[in-house]
């Protein structure tokens, strides 16, 4: 019983063991992840095992039994059966490695060949696509890194934790990397700028979090200089094992902003020194700054500029607008008269010098410049030039009422005088004739003296009546032709108005007849809405020094029309020529028709 017994479990055991060697086959190729082929010396397909993850190209029923080279396209299977050769002929492993298109996809395939008999070979063959992608993708990166470290600006280095430099991208000129490699980051720094790397170095490695800093450097790891440096923590298993630093050269920068910083300095010390009013603007005219003298001049301290406008200190609110379009067309203003006023209301005349403030882009953003108040100034010119012609119309009165009719007194015993030569028959009449002609010249230079130095005289159409007379005088004088029109019987109570309002006529008919070669001048004096508007037009080429807005006559004229609370315009013509308009408000006027 117990033989029989023996010899049955020993022959379970043998049974076991016989299939033992097919079982570990099969369990071996279950768990390679490749394809499993056994294929013959003349390429025949003994066996054809997939892995299930494999990208199939074909099957067991359509591959055992054929060749390789009905399989393959002809390049590959050449390799193929090269490869074979060689493993039978060496008995050693022997690898092979080929692209293969499946399905449209471009696949790199990987073989490795063994003899399994004098005539057969195993291959495995594994699908190695993605690790040949990652090993381009590593390759494009690692050269992508080297032209970055080999071109950036920046001197970049990896350090150990104690310093120790174990990798730099540049050195200076005449030293290589690998001379610098194995030295500490403090042979290479000042040593008052030492114990700032070391507490850096301690602070990354201690918190793993960066850390940045500026040192000048002595070299040869970077070129003397100051650096602004960025030291990063490299982890691994959550410690700082490396550190990697990034140094710029700042020196330059810091050159640059030293400059800005002395010349902030004197810029602020000429500006607050000044005793000019300078201010900058934006462009809808909020207040970035004004100095001391623009505060003290319009009446505002330091602490109320984040909400001030400058819109407020324009008594009209149109002069703004006028002095944006003129400096936005040109650039700048130069001596810009308007009239301003205070915080408080007191007006003053400002002159302005400006320029835009434009960004990067051209934009306009503001305006920055220099006001200088000329209320004073004005007052004194006024009172200067109302004394002379004061002084011009005592001068003309005195002329007409003292010289002239003294004169005339003479002019009547001169003629009493020939009338009686003349009855006793004495020759001497004759030069007494000429005596009284001479006189009477005198008399007539006399008249036009005064009335030079006092060419409008207050009463009833003074200014209208001067006017008609200076284009009689013109027409006779000069050839040329000359319309006078008068709208309305204007009654002008200030003398200083009208006698103003005279002078911009004369200039204006003077600049026609020297600059534009006029052959006809019309002037032209009405009222509208109480308002009084004269116009002088000419047919001439143009006034040159009226299109350059230069020449002391034209800025009379502009002061003239200020004087008097107007405004003067001058341009050309559509038809040729020029046109001055001055515009001045009066008092009252009597309209009675059109006179010319």
């Amino acid at each position: 019983m117990g033989d029989t017994s023996n010899s049955t479990v020993s022959a379970t055991i043998l049974r076991q063991g016989a299939r033992a060697p097919r079982l570990w086959h099969d369990a071996l190729l279950a768990v390679v992840p490749d394809l499993v082929l056994r294929v013959r010396r003349d390429g025949t397909y003994l066996d054809y095992r997939p892995a299930p993850h494999f990208p199939a190209v074909s099957s067991f029923e359509r591959v055992l039994g054929r060749t390789v080279g009905e399989i393959l396209p002809p390049e590959v299977a050449q390799l193929r059966m090269a490869t074979i050769e060689r493993a039978l002929a060496s008995g050693r492993v022997e690898r092979c490695q080929y692209e293969l298109r499946t399905a449209g996809t471009r696949r790199v395939r990987e073989e490795r060949h063994a003899a399994c008999g004098p005539d057969e070979v195993v291959i495995l063959v594994r699908d190695v696509t993605q690790h040949r992608m990652n090993e381009e993708a590593v390759e494009t990166l690692q050269e992508e890194l080297r032209s970055l470290f080999e071109n950036v600006p920046d001197c970049v280095a990896a350090l150990a934790p104690d310093g120790t430099l174990v990798f730099v991208n540049r050195t200076v000129d005449s030293v290589s990397p690998e001379t610098v490699v194995g030295t500490t980051i403090y042979d290479h720094v000042a040593p008052r700028d030492r114990a700032t790397v070391r507490a850096a170095i301690e602070r990354t490695v201690a918190t793993g979090s960066p850390s940045s800093f500026e040192v000048a450097t002595v070299g040869p790891l970077c070129a003397r200089g100051l650096y602004a440096c960025r030291l990063g923590p490299v982890m691994h298993d959550g410690k700082v094992t490396r550190l990697t630093l990034v140094a710029r050269d700042v020196t330059e920068r810091e050159q640059v902003l030293d400059a800005l910083r002395e010349s902030e300095q004197r810029y602020h010390g000429l500006v607050a020194g000044s005793r000019d009013a300078i201010f900058i603007t934006r462009r809808n005219g909020d207040v970035v700054d004004f100095n001391q003298a623009a505060l003290d001049l319009f009446g505002y301290t330091q602490e109320e500029l984040p909400g001030a406008n400058v819109t407020r200190l324009y008594v009209d609110a149109a002069d703004r607008a006028r002095f944006r379009a003129e400096i936005e067309r040109h650039g700048s203003v130069r001596d810009y008269e308007v009239k301003l006023q205070r915080k408080d209301g007191t007006p003053l005349i400002g002159l302005l010098t400006a320029t835009l403030r434009t960004a990067k882009d051209g934009t306009i953003v503001g305006y920055q410049g220099i006001v200088r108040d000329i209320t004073q100034r004005r007052f004194l010119e006024r009172e200067v030039l109302e004394s002379t012609e004061r002084e011009q119309r005592r001068i003309g009165q005195d002329l007409h009422d003292g010289l002239g009719q003294h004169l005339t007194g003479v002019a009547f015993l001169t003629k009493v005088l020939t009338q009686k030569l003349s009855a006793m028959g004495i020759p001497e009449a004759a030069e007494a004739v000429k005596i009284e002609g001479l006189i009477d010249q005198a008399i007539g230079q006399t008249r036009s003296l005064a009335k030079g130095l006092q060419p409008v005289v207050l009463e009833a159409r003074g200014l209208a009546t001067a006017l008609e007379e200076m284009c009689l005088n013109l027409t006779e004088l000069f050839a040329v032709e000359c319309r006078c029109c008068i709208a309305g019987e204007l009654s002008v109570d200030d003398n200083s108005v009208a006698t103003n309002v005279y002078y911009i006529a004369r200039e204006a008919v003077n600049n026609a007849v020297k600059h534009s070669g006029a052959d006809m001048i019309s002037i032209e004096l009405c009222v509208r809405a109480g308002v009084g508007i004269l116009t002088v037009e000419d047919g001439g080429r143009g006034c040159i020094p009226c299109r350059t807005n230069q020449g002391l006559g034209l800025q009379i004229m502009r002061y003239r029309a200020e004087m008097i609370g107007g405004s003067l315009e001058i341009r050309d013509r559509k038809e040729g020529g020029t046109m001055v308009r001055c515009t001045f408000p009066i008092k009252g006027s009597r309209k009675s028709g059109l006179r010319s």
